[in-house]
């Protein structure tokens, strides 16, 4: 650590309830304006995404507040915590440092397993943050790629590839679990994971966070389920897909781009104007489908996961 960050003080903690009650009825009450900017950025971000505020992690430091992360996402087997925050100071590593080891702390108390977090290459301070994360024992996960459209234009399918679906209300919960064991490896937007769950653990981190899982559909071609699709709404003009699959044996043979395509139609039939979606750096089956179908890249992401059992004595 340098010598900024030796000399570096304040204390990372968790904003209790009661606090950030106060805060966000009165934020002008803050001594520094920038945790007023937190909070903005806060609110943003559960109207945009549903989350609510119920685990802020902030860094202090003499009155001001320089830093913070938030859990997004809590589940049995994992937490994730959003892109963390930290404004251009010179303990920036300090402070960063901090915040994750009290996140960690934070997860192994409550006995979960993951803990995961990202990184976005527009991320400031990102090469910071990002040493930060392997110094406190984070292990990269997967890198991937992010892809945006617009779903404003109709879309149509050059394929003679013509598919149908079945939802989860005629197929049922297990016929999807199922399916989705059967597809991970390989699948056209799983490319593997350094860090495997159990194929129930790897569903459940699926199948938790959807909000629509109603629109979840198994393909069939010529009367034989070959794939599916688990489009997912994130707010309510924000669409992506949670998975997307074509299972072994029916690959190779043109079926995930008219997959893709139906999946878009779906998310438009429901609302949504955008797309937004990710897929491993080395998956080309997915990139040559993001892009045939006129999807912009945006940015590289790192996904990077702390398990706690490598950790325990």
């Amino acid at each position: 650590m340098n010598n900024e960050n030796n000399k570096a003080s304040g204390i990372a903690r968790k904003i209790e309830p009661f606090e950030l009650a106060i805060w966000l009825a009165s934020p002008k009450e803050s001594t520094d304006t920038h945790f007023a900017d937190w909070l903005a950025e806060e609110k943003d971000w559960v109207s945009h995404f549903n989350i609510p505020i119920r685990n802020l992690f902030i860094f202090e430091q003499a009155g001001k507040f320089p830093g913070k992360l938030c859990f997004i996402d809590e589940g049995e087997s994992h937490i994730l915590f959003a892109m963390p925050a930290i404004k251009k100071v010179p303990e920036a590593k300090f402070i960063a440092l901090k915040l994750f080891q009290l996140a960690i702390t934070e997860t192994r108390a409550r006995k979960i397993p993951r803990l995961e977090t990202f990184l976005d290459d527009c991320n400031s301070p990102y090469e910071i943050l990002k040493q930060a994360l392997v110094e406190t024992g984070f292990r990269v996960r997967k890198h991937k790629v992010i892809y945006e459209k617009s779903l404003e234009e109709p879309f149509k399918l050059e394929s003679d590839k013509s598919l149908t679906y079945k939802n989860i209300d005629e197929i049922g919960l297990e016929t999807v679990k199922r399916l989705c064991f059967q597809s991970l490896p390989g699948s056209l937007d799983y490319s593997g994971d350094l860090f495997p769950a159990s194929p129930e653990q790897e569903f459940n981190i699926i199948w938790q966070p959807m909000r629509r899982k109603d629109l979840t559909r198994v393909a069939f071609y010529e009367n034989q389920p070959v794939g599916l699709i688990l489009p997912d709404l994130i707010d309510d003009e924000l669409g992506t897909f949670t998975y997307l699959a074509i299972l072994p044996g029916f690959r190779g043979k043109g079926l995930g781009n008219p997959l893709f395509v139906d999946g878009l139609n779906l998310l438009k039939s429901n609302g949504a104007t955008q797309y937004f979606d990710s897929t491993g750096i080395t998956n080309q089956p997915m990139i040559k489908i993001f892009e045939k179908n006129g999807c912009k890249k945006v940015m590289n992401r790192i996904e990077f996961v702390y398990l706690m059992q490598e950790t325990s004595k």
